[in-house]
Parts: structure tokens; C-alpha cells; sequence
């Protein structure tokens, strides 16, 4: 699966987003509120209202202890929506005793109590920011019955309380999603192993029991050679299971002297190139995967190049062990190729690409066939 941003992380993170915002939003405001008691009553040639400067600054104290708790449970939310109606009533009876007190001031202090609710609500926001606004506005119905309801702290705590549903209900779907995407790319990847299976099996089946029972009905009768014993041991050990399928790719005695000798044994002549010790410079894997592609290129020319004789020639070509297989043979089209067929798609190719290598194929009617193997040196190979 591609790899963004997920769904919840992206809902849980802009939701804090909004939660900082209106902490700082309800801060200014609540100074502005406080600054609009002192101007009225710097005005007004009376003394500074301290107990609604002292409101203000409790208010701003439960903000920011929210703020700087960031996980207390329930109870603790409930308390400080509570503690903060309480301030708010304090706050309007101050209010409430002067006749001539500004409005402003409740509206700061309305706005403050729904910050303080999304704050203090860390797990929907909804809830919070509703209950704040609620608490807040009795408190203010209550102890100052004189101040008119206003309209613009219920509009922005409904607009507030939308939103953070918004983003509950975007984290539910986008985690829905991320549930469906997770069985999808799981289903996906049992699918390729599966695959990779079948056609490993099918590869291994080819290259080893059947190239075996080909060697083996070629060879003349009396005891089996070392090579051809020792081919068709290995052979036995890679289908019999996964960790001696692993253990007959890096096993050294799959050499290609081995190689060599089985394919002359059913009567393939073979003229060696070359170097052939660069092979021991390859990684265990990486060797197998190449001998395991020339002796299927070597199988190919014996069953289907219509010759007795190939070349095969092994160098070092910079980061690279080089091979190439060529014979004189009838040649074809690689488009031809059956699909039944998986010597070279799966044998030869699938082996090489497998640990980083490749093949390249050159041929044409009645113009022999040359195949090109490429191994990739690697740090491995130096251990």
C-alpha cells in the first residue's frame, strides 16, 4: 500500500490544530476583556474591578493547565468546565453591580468557556466546546440576568462544535479505509508469496529433478560419477523442503565443474573461456543464481539448439561477473516461446533477477542463440 499520511493521524493532528487556536483566540479575547473592565473604569473615574480582573486571570489559569496537562481523565475535564462556570458567575456579579459595565466582557468570558470546554474535552471536542458554552451562558443567565444573551459566542461554539464533529466522523471513515487498504495490501502480498512459490517451485522442479533424469538416462550403465551423485543428492535436498531449497543455493559443491560435467555427460560438448575462479567472488546466492542459469542455458542448447558443441565464456566486467553461453544452433524468436515453457523465464531470468542480475538473450533463425548473464558483485561476495 502507498505510504501518505494516515487518515486518524491527519484528523487527531488538525484537532489539535483547532484546540491551540482557540486556546490563543480565547487568551486574547480574555485580555481584551480584561482591558476593556480597566479602560471602562478608568473612564468611568472609578477604581480598577479586581474582582473581574481576577476572573479573567482564573480563566486564563484553566486554560493553560489544560493546555500543559495534556492527559488527565474524565472527571478532571468535568471539574474544570465546572470550576470555570464558577468563575464566570463570579465574573458576572461583578457585572451585574455595576449598571453601566460593558457587554464585551461576557462575550470574552463566553468565548473563553468554549476554548476551555474543546480543551478540556480531549476526546471528541464536540461535547466540550457545547457543555462549556452551556455552562458558561447559565452562569451568566444566572448571576447577571440583566446582560443580554448574545448571539455571536453561541454561533462560533455551534460552528466549533461542527467541525470537531467533522473530524470525529473524517478519523472513523479514514480509519475504515486504512482497515480495508491494510486486508487489501495483506491479501496482495499473500498472493505474490504465493505466486513467488509456484514459480520457484516449477523453476526448481525444472532445473533440478528433470535436468537429473535426463543426465541420469544418458549416463552409461555401471556406478554413478561423484558429479552426477552429488547433482542429484542436492537436487533431492532443494525439493524436499524451503531450508534445503536455501542450503542447495549456497552450497559450494554446486560448482560448475558439476555443471560442466553433467551436461557433457549427456553429450554436450562444452568449450570454458575465460575465468571461471571470478565466480568465487560472487555472494553464495548470488553464484547459485548464476550457475543455476548457465547450466539451464546449457540444457537448452543440448535440447533444442540442434548441436552437440557450445561456449561458454566467464569474466569479471567491473562490478559485474559476466557469462554468456553461445551456440551455432537453429536459433528462434523469444516471442515464440511457449508459455509452458519456463527455462528461460523463470530459470535463467527469474534466477538472475532475483538477486539483482539479469539475462539478455540475442538470437534469429538459423543464426545460433547467444544469452548473456549478469551477476552483480556485491559487499556480500567480500565477506
Amino acid at each position: 500500500m502507498t505510504w501518505v499520511y494516515p487518515a486518524d493521524q491527519a484528523a487527531a493532528t488538525t484537532r489539535h490544530g483547532l484546540a491551540v487556536a482557540s486556546f490563543w483566540v480565547a487568551a486574547v479575547f480574555l485580555v481584551g476583556g480584561a482591558s476593556t473592565l480597566i479602560t471602562s473604569a478608568v473612564l468611568g473615574g472609578g477604581p480598577a474591578p479586581l474582582l473581574g480582573l481576577a476572573s479573567f486571570a482564573l480563566l486564563v489559569g484553566l486554560l493553560v493547565v489544560v493546555r500543559v496537562w495534556r492527559r488527565f481523565p474524565l472527571w478532571f475535564g468535568v471539574a474544570i468546565i465546572a470550576t470555570g462556570g464558577a468563575v464566570v458567575g463570579i465574573l458576572a456579579v461583578g457585572l451585574e453591580s455595576s449598571a453601566d459595565s460593558p457587554w464585551f466582557p461576557a462575550v470574552a468570558a463566553l468565548i473563553g468557556m468554549i476554548a476551555l470546554g474543546g480543551n478540556a474535552d480531549r476526546w471528541t471536542g464536540t461535547a466540550g466546546v457545547i457543555v462549556g458554552y452551556l455552562v458558561g451562558q447559565a452562569a451568566l443567565s444566572v448571576f447577571a440576568p440583566s446582560h443580554p444573551v448574545e448571539v455571536a459566542p453561541a454561533l462560533i461554539a455551534l460552528i466549533v462544535a461542527v467541525y470537531y464533529a467533522f473530524l470525529n466522523e473524517t478519523r472513523r471513515r479514514g480509519r475504515a479505509a486504512a482497515d480495508r487498504l491494510d486486508a487489501a495490501a495483506r491479501a496482495d502480498l499473500v498472493a505474490s508469496q504465493r505466486r513467488a512459490f509456484e514459480l520457484r517451485s516449477r523453476a526448481l522442479v525444472h532445473d533440478t529433478v528433470l535436468s537429473d533424469l535426463v543426465a541420469l538416462g544418458m549416463t552409461p550403465p555401471g556406478p554413478l560419477s561423484d558429479a552426477v551423485r552429488a547433482s542429484i543428492t542436492e537436487s533431492l535436498a532443494a525439493v524436499r523442503g524451503p531450508d534445503d531449497a536455501e542450503s542447495y543455493m549456497s552450497r559450494p559443491s554446486r560448482a560448475l565443474d558439476s555443471v560442466l560435467e553433467r551436461e557433457r555427460l549427456s553429450g554436450l560438448i562444452i568449450e570454458v573461456t575465460g575465468d571461471t575462479s571470478v565466480l568465487d567472488t560472487l555472494a553464495p546466492a548470488t553464484r547459485a543464481a548464476l550457475l543455476q542459469a548457465i547450466d539451464q542455458a546449457l540444457v537448452n542448447v543440448r535440447k533444442h539448439a540442434g548441436v552437440e558443441s557450445a561456449e561458454l565464456s566467464v569474466i569479471a566486467s567491473g562490478a559485474s561477473v559476466v557469462a554468456t553461453v553461445v551456440d551455432e544452433g537453429v536459433g528462434f524468436v523469444e516471442a515464440d516461446i511457449a508459455a509452458d515453457r519456463f527455462g528461460f523465464r523463470e530459470s535463467i531470468r527469474g534466477a538472475l533477477e532475483s538477486v539483482g542480475g539479469a539475462a539478455r538473450i540475442l538470437s534469429s533463425p538459423g543464426a545460433g542463440t547467444s544469452v548473456l548473464l549478469t551477476a552483480p558483485l556485491t559487499p556480500e561476495a567480500d565477506e
